[in-house]
């Protein structure tokens, strides 16, 4: 089985968390040794999920916050009295359970927005038609969108198509295209 790039990416991070079959995970661990671009992905969300673990295995809760929250009747509402005694062993078994969860949802957005975010394509783009107006940067003009999109298709040696969007209703015409690299991925712009 011989996986794309965008195959490998969409899959990448059930590799890292071993939720592939095996045919899968060899067909990955292929591609990952042919192509450069899809192994640092790898060991980018490797190293992401490593990091992960080790900053939630640190965290710990005051326990005055631990104690509010346990004890908050909003989030463990009273039972009657003969539905309490029955259940009393349990509620000790799931409180601290509960508060690590509850530690789990507030840490990870904390982390993910200290995480440094790669530039997003759109801005990327928008880069680069700033580039092409003010004629610094060249593109592949072209007559029809078929032939821009094989053209693009063609500059990255078939490895994948461009996306393509009809977008005549707003009057919108593709002119032509260019091939540019943004964060180690080539990404197919078309002009309109």
């Amino acid at each position: 089985m011989n996986m794309k790039c965008k195959e490998v990416e969409e899959l990448v991070t059930a590799l890292v968390d071993d939720e592939l079959s095996v045919p899968e995970r060899a067909a990955i661990e292929a591609h990952l040794k042919g192509c450069s671009n899809c192994e640092r992905l790898y060991r980018q969300e490797s190293a992401l999920k490593s990091e992960l673990r080790r900053a939630a295995a640190d965290l710990k809760a005051p326990s005055t916050l631990r104690e509010k929250i346990l004890n908050d009747r909003r989030v463990f509402p009273r039972q009657p009295d003969f539905e309490n005694r029955r259940a009393w062993g349990l509620n000790v078994f799931f409180r601290p359970a509960f508060a690590v969860a509850l530690l789990v949802l507030v840490a990870l957005p904390a982390l993910y927005l200290m995480w440094p975010a790669a530039k997003p394509l759109s801005l990327g783009a928008l880069e680069v038609h700033e580039k092409i107006i003010g004629g610094e940067l060249s593109f592949i003009r072209s007559g029809s969108p078929a032939e821009i999109k094989e053209t693009l298709y063609r500059s990255v040696g078939g490895a994948f198509e461009p996306m393509t969007y009809n977008l005549s209703a707003m009057k919108l015409k593709a002119v032509g295209g260019t091939v540019r690299e943004f964060d180690g991925r080539k990404v197919l712009v078309t002009i309109y």
